[in-house]
């Protein structure tokens, strides 16, 4: 077998377990928005996920897990993020805006080989 046709056989060797893994942001939206007067939304993707954090690590956030249910809870000052472990749906509840200026934060979602990022903004 020549070089080329050894990488060609080890690739399509491959390719049905890379075929089966979620790429790029998992399907999970790239940014959310809310208006000013809060809201609370549902994201899904395709990529199963075990941790929750804020990419803005200067602001103060808490993260918490359940083993009685497999629930994941992260909450900063205005916003609250849950979720099952191993699952691919996300609740986002964000308080009222007020102020008086536009705020975001970025939420990052750990799972396997994929680590989607989540933008939330929310109006003034």
């Amino acid at each position: 077998m020549t070089p080329i046709n050894w990488l060609t056989a080890i690739s399509i060797c491959f390719l049905p377990i890379g075929s089966c893994m979620p790429t790029g942001n998992a399907d999970f939206p790239s940014k959310v928005s809310f208006p000013a007067s809060g809201d609370e939304k549902q994201i899904n993707g395709t990529g199963r996920f075990y941790r929750l954090s804020f990419e803005e690590k200067d602001i103060p956030s808490d993260f918490s897990y359940s083993d009685s249910d497999s629930s994941m809870m992260l909450s900063a000052e205005w916003i609250e993020v849950t979720g099952k472990v191993d699952g691919n749906m996300l609740n986002i509840h964000v308080e009222p805006n007020l102020t008086g200026k536009p705020r975001s934060i970025t939420l990052e979602i750990s799972g396997g080989l994929v680590f989607p990022t989540v933008k939330i903004e929310q109006s003034k």
